[in-house]
């Protein structure tokens, strides 16, 4: 059926017509699960994002296509991408089909849910900028430290020490750029896509 990249025009469509809601059964979305034909579900919603090779977290989209994308989706997109999709969207999942899942699955599915939903009121998902100015900071002193080993020794042992802390330093910048990347620390996604070029692609080399 309709490809993701189509998903704007058909979505204003089935606003303007006023159609009812179309619903799918479990086995249709399963047929879909190649990246040409990919549709997905998300809380009890089917999308359609056949071809979207623009997703900007890559291909790994697809390894979802035709099945539940619905705790995966939550946790590894910030809070407000919901929006993103809706234009993706084109029905119902009638939840009555999934017959695979008893309700011991639906009940371990809810638990974890709502565990998550307390952890996020308890503040665990939220970073803490003095760590990081904290990281950062110790990361560049071992640089500077790993250079002057270098600079004012002549020592083979002393060189080696360097090398071994120089490796240290790149280790570090690699979950630096990755916490940066993955925009946990600064809620706007520029100031952490810089920062993970900084520490990814200058520091790390």
């Amino acid at each position: 059926m309709g490809k993701g990249g189509e998903a704007i025009v058909k979505t204003s469509f089935l606003k303007k017509s006023k159609k009812p809601v179309v619903k799918y059964t479990w086995d249709e979305v399963k047929k879909h699960i190649t990246p040409e034909d990919a549709w997905m579900v998300y809380h009890n919603k089917v999308y359609d994002v056949s071809n979207w090779f623009q997703h900007p977290g890559g291909s790994v989209i697809f390894t979802h296509a035709g099945d539940d994308m619905t705790d995966i989706f939550t946790a590894f997109h910030a809070p407000g991408s919901e929006a993103m999709i809706k234009r993706f969207y084109i029905g119902d999942l009638v939840k009555e089909s999934m017959e695979h899942k008893n309700e011991e699955q639906f009940a371990f599915e809810q638990g974890y849910r709502d565990l998550r939903a307390k952890l996020v009121m308890m503040g665990m998902f939220k970073s803490n900028p003095l760590y990081y100015v904290y990281k950062c900071s110790s990361n560049m002193m071992m640089w500077a430290t790993a250079v002057a080993m270098v600079a004012f020794s002549d020592s083979v042992y002393v060189h080696i020490a360097s090398a071994c802390l120089l490796g240290l330093f790149w280790q570090q910048c690699g979950w630096l750029a990755h916490d940066f990347l993955h925009h946990q620390v600064f809620q706007k996604r520029k100031y952490g896509d810089l920062c993970g070029i900084f520490w990814g692609n200058l520091m790390q080399g």
